[in-house]
């Protein structure tokens, strides 16, 4: 009779001592890589966020100069402009008793007259508009840091007014249109 005998090595295999270790050395090399990323990632966000934030400050305080009187003197210029960190309008300058304890942003508006040669061809009448926004304010409602302004854009603007307005009220003041 023919018997066959199978003698089976069936033994558990295991991980050996330095196998293992290279692979904790493995896994803590790449936990320590992403957790390095994680700063830089936040940072990334954090900054896109301000961007975003001043993109929507910078349109709110255009909207909020829609029919403020053209007149581009140090005495009349529109502004400050105080905003919370969630980019809503907490003050304007007309308020009677700006809120600047919760500002976190502080918009300054400057009104200029430009110079006839820094205007485009066939242009008369524009008033130039400069946007300062500065960030964090302190109570007071003043800039803290060196880097302030932060954010600065300029732009053109056509009164609201034509030849005739005049005529039609002696007490007319051009207006900002957009």
């Amino acid at each position: 009779m023919n018997e066959y005998h199978h003698h089976s090595h069936n033994k558990p295999q295991a991980f050996t001592l330095i196998e293992s270790v290279i692979a904790v050395g493995i896994v803590a090399t790449v936990v320590l890589a992403l957790m390095g990323l994680i700063p830089a990632g936040l940072e990334a966000s954090r900054e896109a966020t301000l961007r975003s934030l001043v993109a929507v400050i910078q349109e709110n305080v255009h909207d909020q100069l829609k029919g403020f009187p053209l007149t581009p003197n140090a005495a009349a210029q529109p502004g400050p402009f105080f905003y919370n960190e969630q980019g809503l309008l907490i003050s304007r300058p007309d308020d009677p008793a700006p809120d600047s304890e919760q500002a976190f942003f502080r918009v300054d508006v400057t009104l200029s007259v430009p110079h006839a040669s820094h205007l485009p061809p066939h242009t008369s009448g524009l008033t130039g508009i400069t946007l300062a926004i500065s960030w964090p304010v302190n109570a007071n409602g003043d800039a803290v840091g060196n880097r302030n302004p932060q954010s600065v854009i300029s732009y053109y603007s056509s009164p609201l007014s034509g030849p005739q307005w005049t005529e039609i009220d002696a007490n007319y003041t051009p207006k900002l249109e957009f």
